[in-house]
């Protein structure tokens, strides 16, 4: 089984287990959970390619959902999922910008030394 597919299929379970969280578990220790797998799906879906367009959605849901969960019409409930989804997305969030940031700095040492690609020399 590919990498991309496993970090998939974990993204689909850390949903499925924000959605029960949300509605049957309301107890604080039961955060860890959603936090623990977003962690495993920022590492199983940090493509190089994927991680801006990601870290623009997660910073998008996790602003809406702030928001939301202020308003006073919103249940218990869907305050309880957003809380759990918020825990998750912010795990994923948190290892993909560090992961951002590693190849941030690897590139720039890169072009410091004269072995970035524009500099027409290849490291060995």
């Amino acid at each position: 089984m590919r990498l991309a597919s496993v970090g998939k299929r974990v993204f689909v379970v850390g949903l499925v287990i924000v959605g029960i969280g949300g509605v049957l578990f309301q107890a604080a220790g039961a955060v860890w959970v959603p936090a623990l797998l977003g962690v495993f799906t920022g590492l199983l879906n940090a493509s190089v390619e994927e991680t801006e367009p990601f870290l623009l959605v997660a910073v998008a849901f996790l602003l809406s959902s702030t928001g939301i969960s202020n308003m006073a019409l919103v249940g218990m409930l869907i305050d309880y999922f957003l809380g759990y989804a918020a825990v998750f997305v912010t795990g994923a969030t948190g290892v993909v910008a560090l992961l951002a940031l590693c190849r941030a700095v690897r590139a720039r040492k890169s072009l410091q030394r004269g072995t970035g690609p524009s500099s027409g020399h290849t490291e060995a």
